[in-house]
């Protein structure tokens, strides 16, 4: 507890010192780059019914790079690469015909479209928002999948998003989180969220935004 009050405090101090000038450049559109890291996502029980799966044990880190269009004052919107990592479980998902699988090295590639609207400007050094966002994906690499009474087989990692007739080539992307961000100076803004991250949720995400 002492260090993450020292954390917070730090923070505080740092959006106080560190100078914020309101200009016409802080306030029209700008373009920029935007990079967000999740150092943990999983899969939480409500999601398991959009997955066709009895139980789920998935979870992994996910990462964002992409092109924003957005006001440093105000919200943005970006177009991202995604790349989500998938640990390897041995019982990934147990379906709902009892079919199991087994990650190995996976991951998901995509693209979204996300963006980020504030609620409130604190003197122009924070913000209390939201993020949000929807996209698709592919996942690459193969699971083990096991059917009840069969041998184990390798199939291909789309096998993570299957129903009765078969897998589903692409997964749909969505978020909706709860964001702070910092204002540093006239580029750059520091973001912190959490929440939904379909499939998936995430606790934090941390995401940086520079203005050109």
């Amino acid at each position: 507890m002492p260090h993450k009050s020292s954390a917070l405090a730090a923070a505080a101090v740092l959006l106080l010192v560190t100078p914020t000038v309101v200009n016409g450049q802080s306030l029209r559109q700008r373009w920029g780059v935007a990079v967000s890291v999740a150092p943990r996502w999983r899969v939480p029980d409500y999601q398991k019914v959009f997955l066709d799966a009895d139980s789920t044990d998935l979870n992994g880190t996910d990462l964002r790079v992409g092109l924003t269009k957005g006001r440093l004052f105000g919200g943005d919107v970006s177009v991202s690469f995604v790349r989500r990592t998938i640990a390897d479980r041995p019982n990934a998902l147990i379906k709902t015909d009892g079919t199991s699988v087994a990650t190995r090295r996976d991951t998901l590639l995509g693209v979204a479209v996300q963006g980020f609207k504030p609620f409130v400007t604190i003197r122009q050094r924070a913000q209390i928002g939201a993020s949000f966002g929807v996209g698709v994906g592919r996942y690459r690499g193969t699971v083990l999948q096991t059917r009840p009474g069969d041998a184990p087989e390798e199939v291909g990692a789309e096998a993570l998003f299957s129903f009765a007739n078969g897998p589903v080539q692409f997964m749909p992307l969505g978020n909706l989180e709860l964001t702070g961000a910092a204002i540093i100076g006239t580029h750059v803004k520091v973001k912190i969220g959490g929440g939904v991250s379909f499939p998936g949720q995430q606790l934090v995400n941390v995401g940086l935004t520079y203005f050109f």
